[in-house]
């Protein structure tokens, strides 16, 4: 008889236990999913500022080297044309993840219960 008795008060504890986390739930979740969302427009803006710092360090990086290269503050024309080559291919380098970065803001603000969705898809896998 005492395992039994045992058993009906530990069941009875998790029901318990259950029925009060199930209220926490329910309360805390549009919570969790706002912050969710700020998160990912934070996130995009954070993402994009560090694309567009990396690539004015390297054009201006790029234009100082060559032009100190020869000791001038002009840079000759052929310095130039190699300079925006550089520059154009680190543009294509930082573009692709400050669009990613940028269609992600915009997804968080355009239709934040899509973008919930993808989020927590991503938890679950």
């Amino acid at each position: 008889m005492e395992p039994i008795e045992n058993t009906q008060v530990v069941a009875g504890e998790v029901l318990n236990w259950l029925q009060n986390t199930a209220g926490f739930v329910a309360e805390q979740a549009p919570l969790l999913a706002q912050e969710i969302i700020r998160w990912g427009i934070a996130e995009g803006i954070v993402a994009v500022s560090i694309c567009a710092i990396v690539e004015l360090v390297v054009l201006l990086a790029n234009r100082y080297s060559v032009c100190k290269l020869h000791g001038t503050v002009r840079c000759a024309e052929d310095d130039v044309v190699f300079t925006n080559i550089v520059t154009i291919v680190t543009m294509g380098i930082v573009l692709v993840p400050a669009i990613a970065f940028t269609m992600q803001i915009a997804q968080a603000v355009v239709t934040p219960r899509l973008f919930l969705i993808e989020e927590l898809s991503k938890l679950i896998r």
